[in-house]
């Protein structure tokens, strides 16, 4: 089984000492100098990108990031992905 770790958001509303990425941080508002914004990705772009290259029977998704629970669609995103994943 190959593992896929989508870290789905970068803001964490913690300050862990022991965090590992916590100088990659940014708010979920951000822009960046560019102009982008730091949030992109979707729910239905993951999930087109799951149906297209992650066969259920050999992908394991691990939803990470900052904080997961910060991520506006990650309500919805988990029965989808389930469903669509046959985890």
């Amino acid at each position: 089984m190959k593992l896929l770790q989508i870290g789905i958001v970068s803001d964490c509303n913690f300050d862990c000492v022991y965090c590992p990425v916590k100088r990659w941080r940014y708010p979920l508002d951000y822009v960046f100098p560019s102009g982008d914004k730091c949030h992109k990705i979707t729910n239905k772009a993951l999930l087109k990108y799951a149906d297209a290259f992650l066969p259920p029977d050999e992908w394991l998704i691990e939803i990470s990031g900052g904080e997961p629970g910060l991520y506006p669609e990650i309500i919805p995103l988990i029965p989808e992905l389930t469903e669509k994943r046959n985890y």
